[in-house]
């Protein structure tokens, strides 16, 4: 968490080493655009799982109040700053049923909006393919979540 309450998962000191990859949390499906054919992604059916011992997911978004909710994620890899190189990443999006939503770079950085019910979850994993990158690259990309109530 940073000061302002928000999530924040930072590999910014010392940053993504070129030539690697990096999973946070299981997918419910494996993605051949983004990971070589010799990397073997971690998946599973359920990575929300039936209790805690049981969650696989990087992390959880939980619908706590009375009411369904309107979910928005946002991916937005710029920054005036950046120089992506080759570097590709995906969001996945699931719940206990399985993938909801993906958002990727390259290939889609649009907004997902899903409907959330009372005491529903998300779980959301990710992976960063830097494979093709090279040494001084700088690139900056956030995942926003924002929710509201349903008109």
């Amino acid at each position: 968490m940073d000061e302002d309450g928000q999530l924040t998962i930072s590999i910014t000191d010392p940053g993504i080493n070129v030539s690697s990859l990096y999973q946070f949390g299981y997918f419910t499906e494996t993605y051949p655009k983004v990971t070589p054919e010799w990397f073997t992604l971690e998946t599973t059916n359920d990575p929300i799982g039936a209790d805690v011992n049981d969650f696989q997911s990087a992390f959880l978004i939980a619908n706590q109040t009375n009411t369904a909710m309107n979910v928005t994620f946002t991916l937005d890899p710029t920054s005036s700053r950046s120089d992506a190189s080759d570097t590709s990443f995906v969001f996945e999006i699931h719940d206990s049923d399985g993938k909801v939503s993906e958002l990727r770079y390259p290939n889609q950085t649009a907004s997902s909006s899903l409907e959330l019910g009372s005491g529903d979850a998300l779980g959301v994993s990710f992976v960063v393919n830097a494979l093709d990158g090279d040494v001084g690259d700088f690139f900056t990309a956030s995942l926003k979540v924002g929710a509201g109530a349903i008109s």
